[in-house]
C-alpha cells in the first residue's frame, strides 16, 4: 500500500480532536488569564477550544455580586486584583487592573468577537489586551474598530457587521444557552458531560483532558 494511502486511512481511523466549550467574559479577570493558558493546554491535550464570548452578569439570576457591597470577602476588590496579579506573575503575563481605570460595555466587546466572525479568537485576543494590558481609559466603537483592524480585519466592513442588530440577538441567545447548560460564571469550560469553573481549575481541565481513555473515540466526548 502507497504511504499516501496509508496516511490517509490513518488520519481517517483516528477519533476527531474533543472539542472544549470554553465561555469567556472579555472583561473579567479570570477570564484573560485563563485564555493565556489555553493554546498550552490544547497542543498538550490534543483537543480544541472553542472560545465563546459571554457578558458574565447575564449569567446571574438574581444580584450580581461584582455589584455593590461584596457578599464575601472573595469579592472584594482588592483581594482579586491581589490575587489576579498573583496569577498573571505565575502565567507571566501582562495584567493592568481596568476597575477605576478603564470604562467599557461588555456587550459591546461580545459583539465585537461575534462580528469578527471566522476571527473571532484573535479578535478576544485583542480585546483582551485592551482591556487588561493596554494603557487605555476607555473602549469605545471605535477603538473596538481598531482591535478588529489590528488582527487583520477590514475595518469599514467590520463597523457595518458590528451595527447590525442580529449580533445582539446573538448575544443574547448565548446567554441563554449557556445558563440552560449550567454555566454560573467565567471562565468555564464544558467537555463532553464535565464541566470546570474557574481559572483555577486549569490545571483539573487539563488532567482530565490527558488523562481520559480515548478507546470510545468520538462517542466518549459526546
Amino acid at each position: 500500500m502507497p504511504d499516501e494511502e496509508r496516511s490517509r486511512l490513518m488520519d481517517e481511523a483516528l477519533p476527531a480532536r474533543p472539542t472544549v466549550d470554553a465561555y469567556l467574559g472579555l472583561g473579567s479577570r479570570y477570564s484573560y488569564l485563563a485564555s493565556t493558558q489555553l493554546e498550552r493546554i490544547a497542543a498538550d491535550a490534543g483537543v480544541t477550544f472553542n472560545w465563546i464570548p459571554i457578558v458574565s452578569a447575564d449569567l446571574f439570576a438574581a444580584r450580581n455580586p461584582f455589584e455593590g457591597p461584596p457578599v464575601s470577602p472573595q469579592y472584594d476588590m482588592r483581594y482579586r486584583e491581589a490575587d489576579a496579579r498573583a496569577w498573571a506573575d505565575y502565567y507571566v503575563v501582562p495584567f493592568r487592573e481596568p476597575t477605576g481605570r478603564l470604562s467599557f460595555d461588555p456587550a459591546l466587546l461580545v459583539r465585537g468577537a461575534l462580528a469578527a466572525a471566522d476571527a473571532r479568537v484573535p479578535m478576544m485576543k485583542r480585546l483582551f489586551q485592551a482591556v487588561f494590558a493596554d494603557e487605555r481609559t476607555r473602549i469605545d466603537l471605535a477603538d473596538v474598530a481598531d482591535c478588529a483592524q489590528m488582527v487583520g480585519l477590514d475595518r469599514f466592513h467590520f463597523r457595518k457587521v458590528l451595527a447590525d442588530p442580529a449580533l445582539e440577538a446573538e448575544r443574547l441567545v448565548i446567554s441563554e444557552k449557556a445558563r440552560s447548560r449550567g454555566v454560573f460564571g467565567v471562565p468555564f469550560f464544558i467537555v463532553g458531560n464535565r464541566s470546570f469553573f474557574g481559572n483555577d481549575r486549569l490545571t483539573l481541565l487539563h488532567h482530565y483532558l490527558v488523562t481520559m481513555p480515548v478507546d470510545g473515540g468520538v462517542s466518549h466526548w459526546a
